[in-house]
């Protein structure tokens, strides 16, 4: 990819950016906005770049689609899962793709199966083909998501944070997939935030920095600092400014806001305590499974069985409901916001404006806006 550019309402999300890949891992890295998702979307035909020529093995591409993409052995791995829950393995693999009987006017299951049970051999799964997608693990269904992105035979790979929201044994299945399909001489592209497995895994590394690419280097070469003095565009001090938990707020200079004493939860939380200062961001961080987004929806009123209690300044609180939660000055964006924080079918101002309808309505219905 070469001197790439695309702007958005005339601000720059990539500029003049050079890019290459071999056979090889080769991560990029940056914080969110850098202009890592935008180049891969242009790549992948989802977006269409302002300025810039892309080229695969020589050859110019003029990529329109995913489908083109696709047909042009450049396949993607997206970081939310894209298959359809209610239908089974073969038929999330196979889509457009099935076995037809004689005549071409029905679809011969068993050698459909047959078919996905071989694209999953490739990547050495023991997977039924007729398990819906829905029964599988979250890291089962990714590695089919790699099967399925690994049967169009793709020169390249685009891997978009797989490992976001598994848990640390399930990473390390990944891992070894990841590893395997280098193996194939596929020429692999992997977004992370992660940097230890970006360190662990990769051959190069580049780095993107307010839609420019800062540097594309041997990963043996870079320590973890390097990586994110450039992401930063300044040298870091990472324990600058941060407490351990259980320490007086005096020392950030504000009042305690909230208070966790010693909340459980059966078989999810056992004994919870933090505190948040005002003008503090509190990091709580834990693997898939680890209790962190219970914690979230104990404190919004979503959850009702726990043990202990929390205060909201100096007050002791227990939520019924999102709502007391919200009355109370408490915020809360969801893990899955796709379910729980949005309603895709209605407007970007409709779904602003929900929590405050009452601003907006007129004997319940919602005025013209």
């Amino acid at each position: 990819m070469r001197h790439i550019d695309k702007q958005f309402g005339g601000a720059y999300a990539l500029r003049d950016v050079d890019f290459d890949v071999r056979k090889e891992i080769h991560a990029i890295v940056g914080h969110n906005g850098a202009g890592k998702t935008t180049l891969v979307k242009i790549l992948m035909g989802a977006l269409k770049q302002d300025r810039g020529e892309i080229t695969l093995n020589g050859k110019v591409l003029n990529i329109n689609s995913p489908r083109e993409a696709l047909e042009n052995r450049i396949a993607m791995v997206w970081q939310e899962l894209a298959n359809f829950p209610n239908l089974t393995v073969t038929e999330n693999m196979l889509m457009r793709r099935f076995v037809m009987q004689k005549g071409g006017k029905a679809v011969d299951w068993k050698a459909s199966h047959e078919l996905c049970r071989k694209y999953l051999q490739r990547m050495d799964l023991d997977i039924d083909p007729r398990t819906k997608m829905a029964q599988l693990p979250l890291a089962h269904q990714q590695l089919v998501e790699f099967a399925k992105a690994m049967s169009f035979d793709p020169a390249v790979l685009i891997l978009d944070e797989p490992t976001s929201s598994l848990s640390v044994a399930e990473q390390e299945v990944l891992y070894d997939k990841i590893r395997l399909i280098k193996s194939k001489g596929v020429a692999i592209i992997f977004i992370s935030h992660k940097l230890d497995e970006v360190m662990m895994l990769s051959d190069r590394i580049t780095v993107f920095r307010d839609g420019r690419r800062i540097f594309t280097r041997d990963a043996a070469e870079l320590s973890k600092a390097d990586i994110i003095t450039a992401i930063v565009g300044k040298e870091t001090n990472l324990m600058e400014n941060l407490r351990h938990d259980g320490g007086s707020c005096s020392a950030v200079g504000g009042a305690t806001v909230l208070e966790v004493r010693r909340v459980g939860m059966e078989r999810r939380l056992r004994d919870i305590s933090l505190k948040a200062c005002a003008g503090e961001v509190v990091g709580i961080v834990g693997v898939e499974g680890s209790g962190i987004s219970e914690l979230g929806r104990i404190l919004m009123g979503i959850e009702q069985e726990y043990t202990g209690e929390y205060a909201l300044e100096g007050r002791a609180r227990r939520f019924g409901s999102p709502k007391d939660a919200v009355a109370a000055g408490i915020g809360y964006v969801p893990k899955d916001r796709k379910v729980e924080g949005i309603i895709p079918r209605m407007t970007v101002g409709d779904n602003i404006i929900l929590a405050s309808l009452r601003e907006v309505s007129r004997r319940g219905l919602k005025q013209k806006m």
